[in-house]
């Protein structure tokens, strides 16, 4: 099959273009690919009027009628009828026509309903991207831009990846090989489809870890991380470059870490902390990058943590808390003094754990401090699931308090604090029984913690021998686990509940 090599100067650029791409390919492909991949989703006669013209005029009858017949089952009636249009309508003024037509209603119409998979899956087959890159268009390679845009956002949602694994790893593989050969549809405004490549990269390396593929997930955000880099290097004064190139460098870190490559993986958070850092400083007045750089100190505290890595935990939850406190205006901030309470808790806790109580309880007390502040002065700020946070650690660290000065000797100054643990308690069960979507674990948590509290509390006011004090707090305990007892349908709670009522009637007998 001949196609028609004339140039049309007339024709719109991007008609010219694909002139150009099917000069080049020979018969049996415009037949196993291009037809089927840019009509496989329309049907029957409304597309033969555009086929033939492209085909050409010198392509023999029999096979013409074949390949048409074989798309959209068309009646052998119209496809002799168009046949003979094609006969007797030969010339450049109805393949001009034709061609345009094709463009505007087609192509077109497809790249604006972000419908180019298949022009982009066709320049990407094996057979044909060699012979295409020899005389395609920077025109149509934009094309492919917004295409790559959706990929990358269904990419996210894992709609794409869950489909056809393969076929869109092998896609991506292709497009690696271009840009290894330094084609120029790669540096088209500014480095964009780069971009986007490196991004799809990313998304299928997460992907691909999640779904026990390992070797392709280290494969994908090595290359991920390495067109992304050169972006930067090229478009210096880019800054979404530069922090995508952070974001990519955290995941492989992740990827690393979750693998069991710790030293490894903390290279590349370090790499990430670095543009976080530079981000921050070069633009102060943008919450996102200050965000972000506070929180990677705190999620690096968290790993290390996990790992009982309790030194350099500290170091990371350190450096996160005096940032928020040293940078101005984070401490009026609602999310960062929600990051601020949680480093100072996890010094807290690290330092108990080390066997430094007294810093600990420093540490617990200036964190009430900071969820005494989150309520007071940023309640219309909080959502009711942050208000219940806030009002459970408000709780928990002051039962921690008091069970220090407790064990220490000081009653008096624990009964403070025992005493606002059950404050706090009984304000959240009345919030809660006002809510319909809190479940009844959730109101059996705070019953337990209050009735723990008051057990403490009763405690104290024994050791002080203050007996009649205590007595009355130890009823008011043994009726609240009796209510949990009767009100609970899970087995393992109520087996809970009672060894905790045996333990307070014990310590009521031993008074009555």
């Amino acid at each position: 099959m001949n196609f028609t090599q004339k140039p049309f100067e007339n024709l719109p650029q991007q008609a010219q273009s694909l002139l150009s791409v099917l000069s080049v390919l020979p018969s049996k492909e415009i037949a196993s690919s291009f037809i089927e991949l840019h009509f496989s989703f329309d049907e029957g006669e409304q597309n033969i009027d555009l086929l033939s013209p492209i085909l050409g005029e010198n392509s023999g009858e029999d096979y013409i009628k074949s390949m048409l017949m074989s798309i959209g089952n068309p009646s052998e009636e119209y496809v002799d009828s168009h046949i003979e249009k094609v006969r007797l309508e030969k010339g450049r003024k109805y393949i001009e026509e034709s061609i345009q037509e094709f463009i505007n209603q087609n192509w077109i119409e497809k790249i604006a309903k972000n419908e180019t998979d298949e022009i982009v899956y066709y320049f990407l087959s094996q057979t044909n991207r060699t012979q295409l890159l020899e005389t395609q268009k920077e025109q149509i390679w934009k094309l492919t831009h917004p295409f790559l845009q959706s990929w990358e956002y269904k990419m996210q949602s894992d709609t794409l990846l869950n489909k056809n694994y393969e076929e869109y790893t092998n896609y991506t593989k292709h497009f690696l090989e271009l840009n290894e050969k330094q084609f120029p549809f790669l540096d088209v405004e500014e480095g964009i489809i780069q971009d986007s490549i490196a991004k799809i990269c990313k998304e299928i390396a997460l992907y691909a870890f999640d779904n026990d593929k390992q070797k392709d997930s280290f494969f994908f955000i090595e290359k991920s991380a390495f067109l992304q880099k050169k972006l930067t290097e090229k478009f210096p004064n880019n800054i979404e470059y530069e922090e995508e190139l952070g974001t990519i460098y955290e995941k492989w870190g992740d990827i690393l870490y979750k693998s069991g490559h710790i030293k490894t993986a903390f290279t590349f958070y370090n790499l990430k902390i670095g543009i976080a850092e530079k981000l921050a400083s070069l633009f102060p007045d943008n919450d996102d990058f200050i965000f972000d750089l506070a929180s990677l100190y705190g999620g690096l505290g968290k790993l290390d943590f996990e790992r009982e890595e309790y030194k350099k935990s500290m170091k990371w939850y350190e450096q996160q808390a005096e940032y928020i406190k040293n940078t101005e205006g984070l401490m009026e901030d609602v999310d960062f003094l929600h990051l601020l309470n949680e480093a100072t808790n996890k010094l807290a806790e690290i330092n108990d754990l080390r066997g430094y109580p007294v810093i600990a309880i420093e540490k617990y007390r200036e964190n009430l401090e900071y969820l005494e502040d989150l309520q007071l002065n940023f309640s219309e700020e909080l959502t009711k699931e942050q208000e219940l946070d806030y009002g459970i650690s408000l709780g928990e660290t002051n039962q921690k308090i008091g069970d220090f000065y407790y064990k220490k000797g000081n009653s008096k100054i624990a009964i403070d604090y025992y005493q606002d643990q059950i404050d706090t308690y009984k304000l959240l069960i009345d919030e809660v029984e006002e809510t319909e979507e809190i479940k009844q674990t959730e109101i059996d948590y705070f019953q337990n913690s209050l009735a723990i509290g008051t057990v403490k509390l009763g405690k104290c006011y024994k050791s002080m021998k203050q007996n009649q004090k205590a007595l009355q707090l130890f009823k008011e305990a043994e009726d609240i686990f009796i209510k949990m007892i009767e009100n609970t349908l899970d087995k393992e709670d109520e087996e809970t509940f009672t060894k905790s009522l045996n333990v307070v009637q014990k310590l009521k007998n031993q008074i009555e």
